[in-house]
């Protein structure tokens, strides 16, 4: 049937044809594709780039990878960068689709359809990197010939896998958006932030389209319309008869540590139609070495295992005021920061921290000489205290006896990689010292029920009208949200009934919340 539908799009391409303004370069080096994804290819530190699997290395006489420029289209939101393809990208305006060229797929793909060993032609990239911002955001969209008739079973696939520290290998995936069936547990070598926006979804075409083709009982039955570009469905200068909207993977990283990227994508099932992933120019932001202070990995001093550090630092880990202390650390004046590693704080009330402070075990720090403590809240840095020298007790002869206690509590912004930053922006080198030791991060705990996802069910799932939150112990609920894949929140309410019929079909959350925490599910409105 497949071969058929192949003869048709011909006829629909020799009809309506457009002058060329998409171009493409497939006799790039790996160094060169990536010139068009990073700002400053020079200035990042990127190490390690290979393909171990493409067109050319399997001898198709073509290469499945390159770079790509569009002008003048106004149903392409990206002007050039890197293109993936399961097919040639020498033509992108007459994209193959035979079925003749054949080569491996990739197992971590057929992982994310739960389709062992039954995917086909994928091209990956991939390299080692270092970044020198908190948050890594790479912008794309997936375009594909599987659009509109195969939707409910080609799920060809492409994930952006990403390793290194504070990343799990092993992550769930809700492989087929199905609200009524778990997720899958799945060791990828890391995480794959190729997913819809507050979701575990994979991103294909059976995730993504527009519910005209009817899936009922297929793969892409519990597709998220919102993400399909309907503007551009077959009215683009490149081939493929359908492409989603502009996406934006992103992850929080920790600045100055090593991580691995995946860049793959392949066809599901068979060869015959193809797809591809399109990498809008310049949008791999990693940061870049800071001209403002020399970055040097390589430490004076050892850190313990629960610091890392994002700034050349001064300072240095000493005995002579905390024998017994843990984690003792002290601190010189200049400008730099040290961050704790990355706490999983995601689904709890908040956090109690606390830590031991000490005001010159070697220079005592003046006033004005702060100590800057801020916490990650999975956006950006908020302040946690501000604090002057003077209000820390000052160091006795060199005992333990004035070291003084703190203790703060966060109830916002908990995340799966809450940090908190220490930082000295004033003072002198081997001067200016304040000490702290005995750091404590520990969950805060409710003090009467639990309120967990287990907690809550919602039903119908998919709904038509009428959502109902059902609690299972009798937890107190103070409000639920209503809330668009985009995070706008549509309604607000206490009720445990929700109309919702005046809302368009496509994935929403429901965020049920009491005192400082909150859970959120998930629901199709049909």
């Amino acid at each position: 049937m497949k071969y058929l539908y192949l003869a048709f799009l011909s006829i629909l391409f020799i009809q309506f044809s457009f002058a060329q303004t998409a171009t493409s370069n497939d006799s790039l080096t790996l160094n060169e594709v990536l010139e068009f994804m990073v700002e400053d290819l020079d200035c990042a530190s990127i190490s390690n780039i290979t393909s171990p699997n493409n067109a050319q290395m399997h001898n198709q006489g073509f290469s499945s990878y390159g770079s790509f420029q569009v002008q003048n289209e106004p149903n392409f939101p990206f002007d050039s960068g890197i293109v993936l393809s399961t097919t040639s990208v020498s033509d992108l305006e007459n994209i193959t689709n035979n079925g003749d060229s054949q080569w491996p797929g990739d197992s971590d793909l057929a992982a994310l359809i739960q389709e062992p060993g039954n995917t086909h032609n994928a091209t990956v990239i991939e390299f080692d990197f270092i970044p020198f911002r908190e948050e890594l955001k790479v912008d794309y969209l997936l375009a594909s010939d599987e659009y509109p008739v195969f939707v409910c079973d080609f799920a060809d696939t492409f994930a952006f896998i990403i390793s290194g520290p504070g990343i799990s290998n092993v992550n769930p995936y809700d492989h087929d958006a199905n609200p009524n069936t778990p997720e899958v547990n799945l060791d990828l070598g890391g995480l794959n932030i190729a997913t819809l926006p507050g979701t575990t979804i994979p991103v294909n075409p059976t995730n993504i389209h527009d519910m005209t083709t009817d899936c009922t009982g297929s793969m892409g039955e519990f597709a998220v319309p919102q993400f399909f570009d309907a503007q551009a469905f077959d009215n683009n200068i490149i081939s493929f008869t359908g492409q989603t909207l502009p996406l934006t993977a992103k992850v929080d990283l920790i600045p100055g540590q090593t991580y691995h990227i995946e860049l793959k994508i392949a066809d599901r099932g068979d060869t015959v139609l193809n797809s591809a992933v399109f990498i809008d120019a310049d949008s791999f932001e990693m940061g870049t070495i800071p001209e403002d202070l020399p970055y040097e990995p390589g430490l004076p001093v050892e850190l313990p295992e629960c610091w890392t550090t994002s700034d050349t630092a001064s300072f240095d880990i000493l005995n002579t005021c905390s024998e017994t202390s843990e984690n003792y650390l002290q601190l010189y004046g200049g400008n730099y920061s040290l961050q704790t590693a990355a706490v999983d704080t995601d689904g709890v009330a908040g956090v109690n921290i606390s830590w031991d402070m000490l005001n010159g075990c070697n220079d005592i720090a003046e006033a004005g000489k702060n100590l800057l403590v801020e916490y990650f809240n999975g956006n950006d840095w908020q302040l946690l205290a501000d604090i002057d020298p003077i209000s820390i007790p000052v160091a006795n002869s060199n005992s333990s006896d004035n070291w003084m206690t703190v203790n703060y509590t966060v109830t916002s912004g908990m995340n799966k990689n809450f940090t908190l930053r220490f930082s000295r922006q004033s003072g002198n080198n081997q001067q200016d010292d304040i000490s702290i030791a005995n750091l404590s991060i520990t969950e805060q705990t409710l003090s009467n029920e639990e309120f967990s996802v287990d907690t809550f069910k919602i039903y119908p799932n998919p709904v038509s009208d009428i959502l109902t939150i059902e609690t299972l112990n009798s937890t107190q609920i103070d409000q639920i949200e209503i809330i668009d894949i985009q995070g706008k929140i549509l309604k607000t309410t206490n009720q445990l009934e929700i109309d919702v019929q005046s809302l368009s079909t496509g994935l929403y959350f429901a965020k049920i919340s009491r005192q400082n925490s909150y859970i959120i599910k998930r629901f199709i409105k049909k």
